[in-house]
């Protein structure tokens, strides 16, 4: 299971198209989280938009069949403008945390896109609850999702390899370590990163494997440049056509005809 100490915009280049059934993200949110290390969840909305594309590029292109992403609530509108091939909920009863105008959220969406003509032929939903002490070996992370998640996603999509560019405490590594999954993991933060791979390393019931240990810091720091997503094929600047209201958005189907449509903005 090769484990990435780095920013994923530096390895996601280097990994092959199609090389992965599965990639899952559960990046930061941009909501003010505190994080251990260098990573800044309180970027300018446009910057936050500039960096998730950059990484969904490589995402969308990396994944075989499925890409799935926790977009958080805040976001999930500008997720939508990528055009996914459906929405599911993630059901956490008894949450006792707020969202939005709601005093609990007991419910947090997923986006899945399908390549190849791949599909799920499961409900759209999954519960798992989360722990009411926390998860306590997930090396302080402020926002882990919990096995049981995780384990349903495996269950369903029934991948035979998997990517988690956002790895954190090593949850979905994991996972696949219980059921003799390939996994790459890629994690930014030194602390959740010697967390994910002492983890990985129980489940497997060996010591912990080698990695790579890039010190690049964190790229939504440093500006990346916007890629083109070949998952849109847009015409134009990518984030002011997805996020500027009333300019038109052409993207190309999976058949190669253009759709369109237009933002009417608020």
């Amino acid at each position: 299971m090769p484990l990435h100490h780095a920013d994923a915009l530096a390895v996601l280049p280097t990994v092959g198209d199609n090389s992965h059934d599965l990639v899952i993200c559960d990046p930061p949110y941009n909501v003010g989280m505190t994080y251990e290390g260098s990573c800044n969840d309180s970027l300018p909305p446009r910057e936050y938009r500039t960096w998730c594309a950059g990484w969904f590029h490589h995402c969308f292109r990396i994944a075989a069949k499925y890409l799935i992403i926790f977009p958080g609530l805040k976001h999930l509108a500008d997720w939508n403008h990528y055009l996914p091939s459906g929405q599911g909920s993630w059901f956490k009863p008894g949450n006792p945390s707020g969202g939005g105008c709601f005093r609990y959220c007991e419910s947090e969406p997923w986006l899945l896109w399908t390549k190849g003509g791949a599909w799920c032929s499961y409900s759209d939903t999954i519960t798992a609850s989360l722990p009411s002490h926390g998860q306590r070996d997930t090396g302080g992370h402020p926002c882990p999702k919990p096995p049981k998640l995780y384990a349903e996603l495996l269950r369903r999509f029934k991948p035979l390899s998997v990517l988690d560019p956002f790895m954190g405490s090593g949850t979905m590594g994991v996972e696949c370590a219980k059921l003799s999954i390939p996994f790459t993991g890629i994690e930014l933060s030194q602390v959740y990163f010697a967390t994910a791979s002492a983890r990985i390393a129980a489940a497997l019931g060996e010591s912990p494997h080698q990695w790579t240990s890039l010190n690049l810091g964190d790229s939504r720091e440093e500006r990346p440049v916007l890629p083109t997503s070949p998952a849109l094929d847009c015409e134009t600047d990518l984030v002011d056509r997805l996020f500027d209201p009333g300019k038109r958005l052409v993207s190309r189907r999976t058949d190669g005809r253009k759709r369109g449509h237009r933002r009417t903005g608020p």
